[in-house]
């Protein structure tokens, strides 16, 4: 997924492992509400925790408008996919793991905060974030270190699935806007990548003629490259489940 950046490799003292810190900084993203740290700094509660965490509140379905901050919905769906597995983590791991998984959770969040070592006025901030990052990771017994990157790599992946299921919920809500004005194109969208928003500009904003925009087209030669991507590889059940999750976000979307 595109919002997965690698943010920091601590080499561990006992073990020889690579930590998915990383993925901790990524939760940040998906937060609505502040839970205060300290006095000086405000950061967002947890990605893992919420009451009661179901993806059918009705509340959560906001009214259809062109001023709709659709992003609004994806927050709240990965907020409650993230703690329905934090219960789980929980239930399986125990409080103590849940609790190392948050800890890593804070302290990639104020490093993402503190400039990510991009700021040098932060840069004192920003490496005491990453220390307790790496003390934290290197305390961790092999299994918990285990338990922990799951945790990670699964909360990604669900939100991998929420932003799929979401990119077709805006094409729909644009489809949908689109469709009560005269100049529609229906299902072809006017965003400026795409051919409802290139063809226009191609013959009203660089005069182009039909003609010539149609000759363009047809002299286009497609050549077909298949490509590996190791890093995208995933078991066919794993893949199974993450389709699961996102008809089961379809289906929240039809009830609430």
């Amino acid at each position: 997924m595109r919002f997965q950046r690698k943010v920091v490799t601590a080499a561990l003292r006992r073990q020889s492992l690579i930590t998915r810190t990383s993925q901790s900084a990524f939760f940040s993203r998906y937060v609505d509400s502040p839970l205060s740290i300290d006095n000086n700094k405000r950061y967002f509660s947890s990605s893992f925790f919420e009451p009661e965490p179901t993806l059918f509140h009705p509340y959560r379905n906001a009214p259809s408008t062109e001023d709709l901050d659709l992003n609004v919905q994806l927050r709240a769906d990965v907020k409650s996919m993230g703690s329905i597995l934090g219960e789980t983590i929980k239930r399986y791991s125990g409080e103590q793991v849940f609790d190392k998984v948050e800890l890593l959770r804070k302290s990639a969040k104020a490093w993402r905060e503190a400039g990510a070592g991009r700021d040098e006025s932060k840069l004192a901030e920003c490496e005491v974030a990453f220390q307790s990052m790496c003390d934290t990771t290197a305390a961790l017994s092999a299994e918990e270190l285990k338990v922990v990157s799951r945790a990670f790599s699964h909360f990604c992946a669900i939100a991998n699935a929420a932003e799929f299921h979401h990119r077709s919920r805006k094409n729909d809500h644009r489809i949908r806007m689109g469709s009560k004005k005269k100049s529609s194109l229906g299902a072809l969208l006017t965003a400026p990548d795409s051919c409802g928003g290139v063809l226009p500009d191609l013959l009203k904003n660089k005069e182009l003629s039909p003609k010539e925009v149609y000759d363009t087209l047809v002299s286009q030669q497609v050549e077909l490259v298949l490509t590996a991507h190791p890093t995208e590889v995933n078991r066919r059940t794993l893949l199974e489940k993450h389709r699961r999750v996102q008809a089961l976000l379809t289906q929240a979307d039809n009830e609430r």
